[in-house]
C-alpha cells in the first residue's frame, strides 16, 4: 500500500500536489481541496479501513479547522463532514476574485496517530521517513531510540511494498510484522571492561546499530546505524569514553605507557566511522 497514492486516489488529486511528512509518532499529508470535489462518504471509509491507526481528516479555512472527523465517527459524522465541504463550495462564486481567494484557501489534512502495537510501528512512507530521519541532529536521533518502547526491540513494519527490508539485532524493517527482535543486555559486560561516563544517559550498545540484514538499496537509516554502531563500538573499545551526542563528539583516553586523550567529531569522521564500523564492531567487548 502507499499511502500517496491511496490519497490521490480517495480525493482526485495529483501525487505531486500532496505534502507529506512522517516521523516515529504521527503522519500528516495536506492538499488544497481538489475542484471540482467529488468525495463521498463512502470513499473516506474505504480509505479509513486501509489505514492501521487512528486517522483524522480534518477541513481547513486559511489554515484553520472548520470541522473534522476521525476513524471512530459514524458513517453519518462522515456524511456530514463531505456535506460541509460541498455546501461551503456551492455557496461561493467562482466568477468573483474575492470568492476564488478563499476557495485557494480551502485544503485538506489528513492526520495519522501512529502508536507501538505488540512491538511493532507502522510505516506508511519510508522516504518521508528517512528525510524526518535526516534532519535530526545525533542528540534527538539518540533520544528517540533511547525510548523504552523502542529499547525493547521494535519492528518498523514497512507498508509499502516497494522497499528493501534491513534489520539489527534490535531495530527490524520489515515486511513481516510477526518476526520480533531479540535484543541482548549487554551493558554489564561494556561497564566491566571500560569507564563509560554516561553510560545510563543512552543505554544502547553497538548491538542496536550493527546491520545483520542490509538492503541493497542504501538509505540514511543504513547510514547513520553504521556510524552509531561504529561510535558505540569505541565506547566499548576505549578505556575511558565519554558521549557527548549534543555536540556530535566522542571524548576518549586510552591509557597505556603514555596516555592518549583525544575528541571525535562524527560529523566530520562520518565517512571514516562508516566504512571501518564492521571492524570497530568485531573488536568491542560485547563479541
Amino acid at each position: 500500500m502507499k499511502l500517496i497514492n491511496l490519497i490521490s486516489t480517495t480525493f482526485g488529486i495529483g501525487v505531486q500536489d500532496l505534502l507529506l511528512k512522517e516521523s516515529f509518532n504521527e503522519v500528516e499529508v495536506c492538499f488544497r481541496l481538489p475542484r471540482p470535489f467529488c468525495v463521498i462518504a463512502d470513499d473516506i471509509n474505504l480509505f479509513y479501513a486501509q489505514i492501521l491507526d487512528d486517522c483524522q481528516f480534518d477541513f481547513l479555512y486559511c489554515g484553520n479547522s472548520e470541522i473534522t472527523i476521525n476513524s471512530l465517527h459514524s458513517i453519518t459524522d462522515v456524511e456530514n463532514f463531505v456535506s460541509h465541504i460541498s455546501d461551503k463550495l456551492a455557496s461561493l462564486d467562482l466568477n468573483d476574485p474575492d470568492d476564488i481567494e478563499v476557495v485557494n484557501s480551502f485544503s485538506i489534512l489528513v492526520k495519522i496517530r501512529k502508536e507501538i502495537r505488540e512491538r511493532v510501528l507502522n510505516i506508511y512512507d519510508f522516504i518521508a521517513l528517512c528525510n524526518y530521519w535526516n534532519d535530526l541532529t545525533w542528540e534527538n536521533r539518540l533520544f528517540v531510540l533511547s525510548k523504552e518502547e523502542l529499547k525493547r526491540g521494535i519492528v518498523f513494519y514497512l507498508l509499502e511494498d516497494d522497499i528493501c527490508s534491513f534489520k539489527t539485532e534490535g531495530f527490524y524493517f520489515s515486511h513481516n510484522r510477526e518476526e520480533k527482535p531479540h535484543i541482548v543486555n549487554c551493558l554489564e559486560d561494556i561497564r566491566e571492561n571500560v569507564y563509560w561516563g554516561n553510560l545510563d544517559v543512552y543505554k544502547l550498545t553497538p548491538l542496536y546499530f550493527h546491520i545483520t540484514q542490509r538492503s541493497n538499496v542504501e538509505n540514511i537509516f543504513q547510514e547513520t546505524f553504521d556510524v552509531l554502531s561504529a561510535v558505540f563500538s569505541l565506547c566499548s573499545i576505549l578505556d575511558i569514553v565519554s558521549l557527548n551526542a549534543k555536540d556530535g563528539k566522542l571524548v576518549y583516553k586510552l591509557c597505556g605507557y603514555k596516555n592518549i586523550n583525544g575528541e571525535l567529531n562524527i560529523d566530520n569522521s562520518f565517512s571514516l566511522l562508516k566504512n571501518t564500523e564492521n571492524e570497530y564492531f568485531k573488536r568491542s567487548s560485547i563479541n
